[in-house]
């Protein structure tokens, strides 16, 4: 027993160095990385865009892209994240942006005509012409038919605001046609000759 004891001094000194004995590894440090703020250059900043686009031309990479510092608002249609989304601003980048040539319509273009017809995050009502190439997206309601009275509303072609009245009119009960109708004229953005004219 004796014999056994110099070699269990000699295990407990080891262990008490391995406590005790600064780390020598060498360039040891903690890796306390600091998250990057996200880039947001000016010229996207309170600004809705394409990310496709802005990745071609070199402003944003994929990963900014996907950064706190945009929102998307429809498949590759994003807004900087400072901005106030609403129904409004959801039309207008749809039909500019994300459908070219599409006219505002129905709820959506009483919206653009200040008459609060649709929520934040109701579909997005869009008229097309017949025939024309355009694949479903999600949050959109594409419909197409031929509307002959177009006008320039939030920079954006839309329905005009008797033929948008009409339109609306004509999908719900007498009851309600009349309500419609009254908010739009109360509105001041049309009048019921008008109404009577494009009915």
């Amino acid at each position: 027993a004796t014999e056994e004891r110099p070699a269990l001094c000699a295990a407990t000194a080891n262990r008490r160095a391995l406590w005790t004995a600064p780390d020598q590894r060498v360039g040891f440090r903690h890796d306390a990385r600091v998250p990057v703020p996200p880039r947001r250059p000016a010229e996207l900043q309170q600004r809705v865009f394409r990310g496709s686009t802005v990745v071609a031309a070199g402003i944003l990479t994929p990963r900014e892209l996907r950064s706190s510092a945009w929102q998307r608002i429809f498949r590759d249609v994003y807004a900087c994240a400072e901005v106030a989304v609403t129904h409004e601003l959801r039309a207008v980048a749809a039909a500019g942006l994300l459908v070219p040539g599409s006219v505002v319509s129905g709820r959506s273009a009483a919206v653009l005509w200040g008459v609060p017809l649709a929520e934040r995050d109701d579909m997005v009502e869009l008229a097309v012409p017949p025939g024309a190439a355009v694949s479903a997206v999600p949050g959109l309601r594409i419909r197409r038919r031929v509307v002959e009275s177009v006008t320039i509303r939030k920079g954006v072609r839309t329905t005009a605001a008797a033929t948008t009245a009409v339109d609306l009119a004509r999908d719900g009960s007498l009851d309600e046609a009349v309500v419609v109708i009254d908010r739009f004229v109360d509105a001041g953005v049309t009048d019921l000759e008008a109404v009577r004219t494009a009915a």
